[in-house]
């Protein structure tokens, strides 16, 4: 290294795609490597939580209210690291729903006031920087990106 000159590594980036059959019993599996992928890259624990968080909460709500029980395609995750971001793919075969437009929750009302559901929804908008939805050739596709810090 030249005198006075600061040499930057160069940003650390993996990617990891991952298929799984829309059934609960299948999703622990799937956010399993998840978490050893965050390990891998580097993920702080605090962020990996999150991203586990995240995909746990989409995958369940693909499987219990999006695709029937019987659909043989699968749900794809594609996970792709480049320091700081992280893109977080999610590709089903379910009837089109975008995340984006479920309205927040009351959350000034109380537990027994509020309208069931999209708390979880609302958990994800808080956890990411971005979510994007399209609908492409039979398959709802959301794409979300999280800026990560690195483990201490």
């Amino acid at each position: 290294m030249a005198e006075g000159r600061i040499e930057s590594p160069e940003p650390l980036s993996g990617r990891l795609r991952l298929e799984m059959a829309p059934r609960l019993l299948e999703l622990g599996k799937l956010l399993g490597r998840v978490d050893a992928f965050g390990v891998e890259m580097g993920f702080s624990p605090e962020d990996a939580y999150r991203v586990v968080l995240v995909l746990d909460e989409l995958i369940t709500n693909i499987i219990v209210h999006g695709v029937e029980a019987s659909e043989v395609r699968h749900i794809v995750v594609d996970l792709h690291y480049r320091q700081p971001d992280l893109e977080m793919e999610i590709s089903d075969p379910g009837r089109p729903f975008d995340p984006r437009a479920v309205s927040p929750p009351d959350t000034d009302k109380g537990i027994a006031e509020r309208k069931i559901g999209g708390l979880g929804i609302h958990v994800v908008r808080t956890l990411v920087d971005s979510i994007d939805y399209r609908y492409d050739a039979g398959r709802n596709v959301v794409t979300l990106v999280k800026r990560l810090s690195r483990a201490g």
